[in-house]
């Protein structure tokens, strides 16, 4: 099994470039592209950014690269979906159909373009195991995988491998090879507790523009935390054999761990005892749940249906019947999960 199956297969480093988007779109015209190739530069002199604008980096202090993806596996009338972070699948009006002049109608655009917006952000977060916070770096934790997602609280996540041959720790991302059954250690803490408000020193305008798009909220962490409540460990198996079942080989949860309420966090350790008599590569995933909170959506959608049970009109919110009452806020549990572990048995000398 292949740690890395997409993105950053190939990638091609440049010491300087006017604009890595620029650079992409002249190889794609020359040459027959890798999906998931990765365009490089350490000194990006004339970046593009919307409707002809350009934007400037200082060399060696940001992270500045192109992505080449194909897109094909996205229906174009779904592409709006990548903008979307709600924290539950949203049961979205079936767009064959659905008349979009009717439903602006129905929801009075633009007047009500400030609540549609609440649903209109990007809610996950990625966070790097990192020694500094320079750009080189942060690009050292994302090649080596040792980085994490979280569904949008900054929760704290470690998962390493603490039984390798070589008495080294080895943490999430790692590809390694193991006499032993291996033993995994997690630790997570949860996420700030956030005070009301923006704590910052701004002057007036900035205020303004914060209160218009943040509702007057930022970053203003506490120095209480949320609380872990669990740990989940999810085990994948690759097939065998042609034909072999695939949903056996796919256990999530695999482990689930209870934890006591704590400030400190959650610590587990844990071991594999079926890996040796496997004889196959297995990959391993930590999963930390945190304990409900509000989030905006949390409900989801809900939807009027016709006599077959399609969705005919979207009530926004999850309000029942689309009064659009209360604020947008659902109870959910926050999550981060951990780039994986593969540990495989080393092959013997014939």
């Amino acid at each position: 099994m292949e740690a890395n199956l997409f993105i950053g297969k190939k990638v091609i480093e440049l010491k300087s470039v006017d604009s890595t988007n620029n650079y992409l779109s002249k190889y794609i015209n020359e040459t027959n592209v890798l999906n998931g190739s990765v365009i490089l530069a350490h000194n990006q002199t004339k970046g593009r950014g919307q409707r002809e604008n350009h934007w400037e980096s200082e060399a060696g202090k940001n992270l500045t690269f192109s992505i080449y993806l194909k897109t094909n596996f996205i229906f174009v009338h779904n592409n709006f979906l990548l903008s979307m972070g709600p924290k539950k699948e949203p049961q979205l009006p079936s767009t064959k159909i659905l008349d979009l002049k009717k439903f602006e109608d129905r929801i009075g655009m633009p007047r009500k373009a400030g609540r549609i917006s609440s649903f209109l952000y990007t809610g996950g977060l990625v966070a790097a195991h990192s020694k500094s916070r320079n750009r080189q770096a942060l690009w050292n934790s994302m090649d080596s995988r040792e980085v994490y997602a979280t569904s949008g609280d900054r929760i704290l996540l470690w998962f390493d491998l603490i039984n390798h041959n070589s008495g080294v720790i080895q943490p999430m991302g790692s590809e390694v090879d193991l006499e032993n059954n291996p033993i995994f250690r997690v630790k997570a803490i949860g996420a700030q507790i956030q005070k009301p408000g923006c704590d910052l020193n701004t002057n007036a305008k900035v205020s303004e523009v914060i209160s218009q798009l943040c509702k007057g909220e930022c970053f203003n962490p506490s120095d209480l935390r949320k609380i872990i409540t669990s740990i989940e460990i999810v085990r994948i198996r690759p097939q065998s054999y042609s034909g072999e079942p695939i949903d056996p080989l796919i256990e999530d949860p695999w482990k689930t761990f209870n934890c006591e309420p704590s400030q400190e966090g959650c610590l587990v350790e844990f071991k594999d005892e079926q890996f040796l008599g496997s004889n196959r590569e297995i990959v391993y995933y930590a999963r930390a749940i945190q304990e409900p909170s509000q989030a905006i959506n949390g409900n989801g959608f809900s939807c009027d249906k016709d006599e077959n049970g399609l969705c005919t009109a979207v009530n926004l919110c999850g309000d029942e019947k689309g009064k659009e009452e209360g604020d947008c806020l659902g109870e959910i549990k926050e999550r981060a999960w951990s780039s994986p572990i593969f540990v495989k048995v080393p092959k013997k000398p014939l």
